[in-house]
């Protein structure tokens, strides 16, 4: 390195860069300095050397999973086992606001009393209501079973704090 020369994919590649100047050169006059580049040139020899790169990474890229695309995960491109794979890689993300079955339980229920009146169903079981089911009652005033509906507001799910529904938010 004491020869002003830098070690880069372009040095592979036969071409090495000069550099001149700096704590190096006492001259002070880079027009008088032969062997010194001109901006234009690094400039052009930069440019080189960020194509030479950018096909190494194309290649490298190429090579690994169908989905990845340098540091970039294209889970739209992935396979399945390729998703099962990274699932197990990155591993599960607990839901910091989670809540608690308490916190559930304070939400409103109602009975079913007459279930020939009742024309809906549970949308998350897709079941039709019984008579003496207990159905909770979100906020946006969607019913669903109480099983049904805390299993999925106590769960990890993405979207579980929303209303299976009206994806409106559930604040507890």
């Amino acid at each position: 390195m004491g020869d002003g020369r830098l070690s880069s994919p372009l040095a592979a590649a036969g071409e090495s860069i000069l550099v001149f100047g700096g704590r190096g050169n006492t001259g002070g006059n880079r027009g008088n300095n032969a062997r010194c580049m001109r901006d234009e040139e690094l400039a052009l020899l930069l440019a080189r050397e960020e194509e030479l790169l950018g096909a190494q990474l194309q290649l490298a890229s190429n090579s690994q999973l169908s989905g990845v695309r340098g540091d970039v995960l294209d889970v739209d491109r992935m396979g399945y086992e390729e998703l099962l794979a990274l699932g197990d890689r990155i591993g599960n993300v607990e839901r910091p606001s989670r809540p608690t079955p308490l916190d559930v339980s304070r939400l409103p229920t109602r009975q079913v009393t007459d279930a020939s009146k009742e024309e809906d169903e549970c949308a998350i079981c897709c079941d039709c209501y019984n008579e003496g089911d207990e159905l909770r009652i979100l906020p946006c005033f969607h019913a669903f079973h109480i099983r049904c509906i805390d299993q999925w507001l106590l769960s990890n799910a993405a979207g579980s704090k929303l209303c299976p529904v009206c994806n409106s938010e559930i604040s507890i």
